[in-house]
Formats: C-alpha cells, structure tokens, sequence
C-alpha cells in the first residue's frame, strides 16, 4: 500500500524493523517493512524489486515446504541476504537525504524512478543547443536575452545533475550513452556540462555503489578531452575507493579496467597528487576561527547599517570628514583581509567552509547543482549583481579577484553572495578600490594554467569537501579525508616502490598540518614494511612525531636507534638532547650537546645551554670554559655575564664575581633580580655598603613580596653549596625595614 503522507517517524520505524528482521534472516517480515519506505520515498523502481525477490523467497520456500531437491537453494539463498542488504542500504541513505535536506528531497520527487534512455537522449539534445547558444551569445547581446538562455542552461545543468544523482543504477543503454558523452565535441557533452555529470555521479556512489557508474568515472578520466574532467574524474574514484570496502572482490571488471590503465604513467602520478590533495583539505581549523570572528563580520559590515541597499529612496551625500576617514580605514581593513584571504588561499587552506557558512542560508545554495555549477560571468546571480563583463575584466574587483585562479567554483558564487551584503555606494568604491602589489604578486607569480590536472583537481576537492561540511547528507567527510587510503586502489595500481613514496609523502604532510599523531602511525607502518635495516631518516621522523606530542621516552628510544643506524648525526644529537633536557635528565642531554659541539663547534646556543646543565648538575668549574667563549664570541652577551658571574659566586671566587655583575649591571635592561645576586656577591666579598645598595634597589623595584622570594632562592642554593648566609640574613632584614 502507498505510503504518500507517512511521516518521517514512520518511515524510520518501517527502516529499523527491516533492519531487526534482516538481522535474524527473517526475510519475509523484512521485505513487509521495506515496501512502505520505498513507496513512501517514491523509489518504484525498488518497489519492483521488493516484489521480485518476495517471488522468489515464496518459490523458495514452496520447494522446501514439498521436499523437493535444489543444490543451488543454499548459494540463491545467501544471494538473496545480500540483494536485501544492499537495497536496505540505498533505502537508508535516502532516508537520510531526506531527513537532512528538505530542498533536495523537492528535486528527488521531480526525478525519482526509472526514465529511460530516451529521456536521457533529449536532455543531452537540449544541453546541445543551450551550449550552442550560449557559445555564439556575444558580451553586447541583450541582456534579457542573455538572461533567458542562461536560465535555460542553468536548468538543463541542474535537470541532469539531478538525474544521475538520483538514479539508482544505470542501464546498458544508459551506459552507452554517456560513453558517447565523453567523445568528440559534436557527439559528447561540453565539459562544463560533463563535470556536472562527473559531480552528481560521485555523489551518488558516495551513497551507494553501482559497478556501472564507477566503470564510467574510469572511462571519464580515460576518454576525457580536458583536464577538467579527468581531474573531476579521478576525484570521484578516489573517494568511492576510500570509502567503501572490498570493491575489488565485488567488482572485478571495474578493477580490470583501471589496471588496464596502469600502462599510462600520468596515472599513477595523477593518483598520487589527488590521494595527497583530498589529505591537505584536512587544514581548516586554524583558519576558521580568524575568519569566522574578524574576516567575515568586516565583510559583512563594511556598509554599516544598511545591508540591503536599494530599498527606498537615496539621500544626497554629504561631505563629512569624519565619515570619509571612518570608509578609508574600512577600505584599509578591506583590503588587508582581501590579502590574507589570497594568502591562505595560495597556501592551499581550504578557507571557504567558515567564511561562507552564513550563506548557504541564500536562495541560490539551496540549490545542491549551484556548489557544482562551473562559474559564469553571465550567470544570473552575477549579471544581477555587477552587470554584463565588460571589455576590461579588471575593471570590476570581484572579476579582478576570481581571475586569480585560486578559487574553486562555489567560492567564486559565494564571493558573489558576500558582497551582494554590502551596500551600493561601498561596493562601487571596492570596484573602483586597488590592490596593484598583491594582485600584481600573484599574477607574475606563473599560475597554474587553467587546464592543468592538479590545479583542477584541487580546486574540485575543495567544492566537495565544503558541500559535505555544510549539508552532510552522506558518511562524515572524515571518513574519506582523515588517513584513509583506499589501499585496493593502490595496491592494483602502484607499485610497492611508489606506494612507499606516497606513504611518506602524506606521513610529510600530516607532519606539515600538525597531525603528529597519525603522521607517526604511518611513518611506524612504513618502517615495520622495510625488508632491510630500517632507514636512519625514517627513524628520525618517528621520534620527531613522539617529540611534538611531548612523548619524550618514547622519542629518546626512536632517536636513539636513529643515533645508532647513522652515528653523529647533528640533527639527530640535537633533538635527542632537547628529549633528554624536557625528560630531567641533564646529565645525558650534556652528553648530546657534548657531542654536537664537537661536530658543529663555538654555536653560541650550544655554549649556551651546555653551561646552564653543567650549572644544573652543580658543575660550577666545567660551566665556566663553555660560559667564557660565549662570552668571548659575543661580548657583552646579558645570559653568559650572568651564569659567569652566577658561578664564580657558588665557587666562593667572590671578587671576580663582583667584576661581573658589575658589567651585567651596566647594561640598561638588566633584571631587578640580577641585583640581589650581585648584592649577595659584595657582602659576601666584605663590601655590606655595596651589599646594602643592590639589596634597596632591587627592593625599589621588585617590591617587597618579590624580592623576599627572590632572596629566598638565592639562600638557598648558597646554602646548598655550603656557603655562610648569616651575614647575608642580617643585610636582608636591614634592607626590608629600610634602616
């Protein structure tokens, strides 16, 4: 029975008893609760096979039930187990669209079911001729005319990207089809048009696989004429090979035809760059922030109070000093975020995800097409807002922006979007505003070209990762992004060779984004893989990783066996004695510095920090040669005047260490506590009135609390080095009451 009006409480119920019944085999009960969801969703198509397999299980079931003899009773069985599993799934996953995106479940009723390949004939016939006229469209047309045939192509995009997206599986005929879509230019799709398809057909295997669809994403990357399509093409079997399971067992014909492309060499390096481009999408989080609180309400503000200009009549302009300083500074700000914004972007920060995140709330990203509508000029919503391009596409600072070619498609609409907030009068002075030092770097700086394979790709994974964020119909993007490599592609793809490059270099590049954690775990992997004697650089990495997450015996155990494979290695010396100084162990870390500075000598920060453990380990008298050839290299240096003179007082060697305190106290930004070591320094040579002098001073300045604990630590490490305080208490107590 149709289900039409069944809330969405229901149809989770009919989902969960199918779910329970499939559980206990009890396929009958679970095929009674699947009907009504799919007739509720309007999947007639599944109806159709609900119906056939409840046939074939009452057939199955009539030979048990009259003793009759079926050797093949037990294999139809478990086929049938499976069919359900796997209808169940789609089923689920429409219930989840549906349950999460109200304006895509509005298109799935317009283009549910089965339409057939003649359907799918006129709407290519019609993208036809709209590409057709769009191409002989010139920028002076009419604009009403301009207008209406970029509806009509707009439509046609979106009637198709809906289609594929909600077919459930493709037929032999469909398949032929669309493999002539990717020929020549006068049979085949334009490539705009394509890449739509290539979108909706990822998304759609993103819900569940279909051998047919994921067979064409093949033939796309083989077939396609531009780069543009074989990037969007690549992506999307990335994706579906990241995030389902044992595809190689359940399709071989698919892999088959993959590792007949194994033969071209730009595969395998196309495969490598999109693996690593989907991992870099990763780095958002420390860009959000700076873009949700500062960026982003600048521009959306700029214009003050009025946030929807035209409305009601303009006032004439007055001249206001005060006014026109409060819009440079808007202007100033401006364009300092314009160029971070550029920067992050040149960095290859996915920076759109917060940055636009208000404006999925706008009526043209409730379409699902538009995040995947390849930019337009002549684009309504861009027509609306700044006119037909004219002859100078810098004349306009949104044109003179996206031409930078560091956007993907949605970032181009959704800088659109933003500065449609701004009002008339600020929006005309952007247009008019300059960024000739920053748009001039950028241009001169060789871009990628506008064909070629990373740069597209990149900016395709870009558009698929925000559409996943901000509507989420599907698995979490995580589940796709975060370490997960679709180890049967690789494995039928790549040789083991260049699957270790590829390893080492995402583990680099999870070590770039700060991701210690899971870099560690695969450059762990990479060395449980080495046949022989693991490589002195992998080890290095390994207790690099341990290191950052203030791992420090683990990362002392790793540098060590990194020590071992490659000996006096500075690096390796020199991080293994920053683990053994945060571990308390400056006996060992002295040992490391020890050996560097024999390898790399007379480094003021070695000298340094060698001093300072020998003075922890109450080495006053081997903390004095490495002290006074800093001192020697440097003069004047404020840290090694002060250990100097610090030690020569703990040697009871008091007149040298008055000399040096004298110097350090010479220096204009001397600290206040330094003057109670020097204090303690004359009383202890005889000299209470100097004593006396640096004990007020210091008083004066530190305050009574403070200096009291600073006195306190300096007694005792006197104390501890056997030196008589006496005289130095009664000084103390002097100078506190101030006698």
């Amino acid at each position: 029975m149709t289900q039409p009006t069944a809330t969405l409480q229901q149809m989770q119920a009919w989902y969960d008893d199918a779910q329970s019944y499939l559980l206990t085999s009890t396929f009958s009960k679970a095929i009674e609760a699947m009907l009504p969801l799919a007739q509720s969703l309007e999947q007639w198509s599944l109806c159709d096979r609900l119906h056939a397999y409840d046939t074939q299980l009452h057939y199955m079931m009539d030979y048990l039930r009259r003793g009759a003899e079926d050797p093949t009773r037990k294999v139809s069985y478990l086929g049938l187990e499976e069919k359900l599993w796997c209808l169940l799934k789609q089923l689920g996953a429409l219930l989840d669209i549906k349950q999460k995106c109200p304006c895509y479940d509005a298109q799935v009723k317009r283009w549910n079911g089965h339409h057939g390949v003649d359907t799918l004939q006129e709407l290519l016939s019609d993208l036809h001729r709209s590409h057709a006229l769009l191409s002989a469209l010139s920028p002076q047309a009419d604009p009403v005319q301009a207008r209406q045939l970029i509806e009509l192509h707009a439509q046609r995009q979106r009637d198709l990207f809906y289609y594929h997206l909600t077919r459930l599986s493709w037929q032999s005929d469909e398949q032929q089809l669309m493999l002539q879509a990717l020929q020549g230019e006068e049979e085949g799709l334009p490539d705009d048009e394509l890449c739509l398809a290539l979108s909706a057909v990822t998304l759609s295997l993103l819900m569940y696989a279909d051998p047919v669809k994921l067979d064409w994403l093949v033939s796309a990357y083989q077939y396609g004429r531009s780069w543009s399509v074989k990037a969007r093409a690549l992506v999307g079997i990335v994706f579906v090979y990241s995030g389902e399971e044992s595809l190689t067992d359940r399709y071989p014909e698919v892999v088959s035809h993959l590792q007949a492309l194994v033969d071209d060499t730009r595969l395998t390096t196309h495969l490598r760059q999109t693996i690593l481009q989907i991992h870099c999408q990763y780095q958002t989080k420390t860009t959000q922030k700076r873009l949700r609180d500062t960026i982003l309400p600048d521009l959306v503000k700029f214009g003050g109070i009025h946030l929807n200009p035209g409305e009601g009549e303009k006032e004439e302009p007055t001249f206001d000093p005060e006014a026109n300083r409060q819009m440079e500074e808007r202007m100033e700000r401006m364009e300092k975020h314009m160029k971070e914004l550029m920067k992050r972007t040149k960095r290859g920060e996915d920076i759109q995800y917060t940055s636009f995140m208000q404006t999925k709330q706008h009526a043209f990203f409730q379409e699902m097409a538009h995040w995947f509508l390849p930019f337009h000029r002549l684009h309504p919503t861009v027509v609306g807002l700044y006119g037909l391009p004219q002859s100078r596409p810098d004349s306009n600072l949104i044109f003179r922006i996206l031409s930078t070619g560091f956007y993907c498609d949605s970032d181009c609409y959704s800088f659109c979007t933003v500065f449609s907030k701004l009002p008339d009068e600020f929006r005309s002075r952007l247009s008019q505003s300059d960024l000739p030092e920053e748009l001039s770097q950028i241009q001169e700086a060789d871009l990628l070209p506008a064909d070629n394979f990373e740069h597209r790709m990149q900016l395709y994974v870009q558009d698929i990762y925000r559409f996943h964020q901000l509507f989420a119909p599907y698995k979490p993007l995580q589940h796709y992004l975060y370490a997960n490599l679709p180890e049967e592609l690789l494995g039928r793809l790549l040789t083991k060779p260049q699957r270790t490059e590829l390893y080492e270099q995402l583990a680099d590049l999870l070590l770039t984004l700060k991701d210690y954690d899971e870099a560690r775990i695969i450059y762990h992997d990479l060395l449980l893989s080495e046949i022989h004697a693991p490589s002195a650089l992998l080890l290095q990495k390994v207790g690099y990783c341990h290191q950052l997450l203030k791992q420090y015996s683990e990362a002392i155990r790793w540098l060590t066996k990194a020590d071992l494979a490659q000996p006096d290695d500075p690096w390796t010396l020199r991080h293994l004695a920053q683990c053994y100084d945060q571990h308390c162990d400056p006996s060992q870390a002295l040992v490391c510095y020890q050996q560097l500075d024999s390898l790399q000598p007379d480094r003021p920060e070695l000298l340094l920090r060698m001093g300072v453990l020998c003075m922890q380990l109450h080495l006053y008298d081997e903390a004095l040669p490495y002290l006074h050839k800093l001192y020697y290299l440097q003069a004047d240096h404020p840290m090694a005047l002060s250990h100097i003179a610090r030690c020569l007082l703990l040697l009871q060697r008091y007149e040298e260490s008055c000399s040096y305190y004298d110097r350090l106290l010479r220096k204009a930004e001397c600290p206040a506590d330094e003057r109670v070591a020097a204090g303690a320094a004359a009383a202890l040579r005889g000299d209470h009135t100097t004593g006396i002098r640096h004990f007020t001073e210091a008083l004066e300045e530190l305050g009574d609390k403070e200096f009291h604990r600073t006195y306190h630590q300096l007694r005792t490490t006197l104390k501890e080095n056997g030196i008589d305080t006496s005289d130095l208490d009664i000084l103390c107590n002097l100078t506190m009451l101030r006698l």
